[in-house]
């Protein structure tokens, strides 16, 4: 019995540092804050706001102690860290990308700028 008031108790630190960390975000109406993300930014927010609720769903039959690994909410979970793993490389690659563009330097264009833009170099 005692095992499991220190389980619940962690459960609900647990959940108030959870609500004390997207308190901001509950806060807000979605609709509110969509427009103003580009659509990795949606994408990354509509994963997490769905991972947060499925595991607050599965701590809270943990919670009351059954058997949350044999409910519907894990395939969810399953579900959901697929579509995490999907937006996270989208996020690398496109970083990537992104990077190697801004390493590309055509240096026959930067030669013709620079002549054009200098006076020529006057003897003495």
């Amino acid at each position: 019995m005692e095992g499991g008031i220190k389980r619940l108790a962690g459960f609900r630190k647990s959940v108030e540092g959870l609500e004390h960390q997207l308190h901001d975000l509950l806060e807000l109406e979605r609709s509110e804050v969509t427009p103003k993300l580009g659509n990795l930014e949606q994408a990354e927010l509509t994963v997490l706001m769905a991972y947060t609720t499925a595991s607050l769903c599965f701590m809270g039959l943990k919670a009351e102690g059954l058997n949350a690994a044999k409910h519907p909410v894990m395939s969810e979970l399953n579900r959901v860290q697929k579509y995490m793993v999907k937006v996270k490389k989208t996020a690398e690659k496109l970083r990537v990308d992104r990077d190697s563009r801004k390493s590309k330097v055509d240096v026959e264009a930067a030669k013709r700028i620079i002549e054009h833009n200098t006076e020529p170099a006057v003897p003495q």
